[in-house]
């Protein structure tokens, strides 16, 4: 997942971002809330570089799709993200991220 093309000559920050965003998503959704600060948290940086540099080079690199969670009140409470590539390989029938089916 990390050798695709969207990722090449990005910093190591957004890299590691794929990796936690596909670590923390749902297999029954596909795609992960969590907030900019939290994001930050995992990938030991500050919100304002995570919401300056990661998401802005995660956006452009079209390795996953980010909108916008809506908060309790209406706000904006966070980040949608669907890491496209884990999408892809859900339902692919042997592939190494795709569902484990228990028979």
């Amino acid at each position: 997942m990390l050798d695709l093309d969207g990722l090449d000559g990005v910093v190591d920050a957004v890299r590691l971002a794929v990796v936690v965003l596909a670590s923390r998503t749902p297999s029954e959704s596909g795609v992960v809330e969590i907030r900019t600060s939290e994001l930050g948290r995992w990938l030991g940086m500050s919100q304002s570089y995570v919401a300056s540099v990661v998401i802005p080079a995660l956006r452009r690199s079209g390795v996953v799709s980010i909108g916008t969670a809506e908060g309790e009140f209406g706000q904006d409470g966070g980040l949608k993200c669907e890491v496209l590539a884990l999408t892809k390989a859900q339902d692919v029938v042997g592939h190494p991220l795709g569902r484990c089916h228990v028979v």
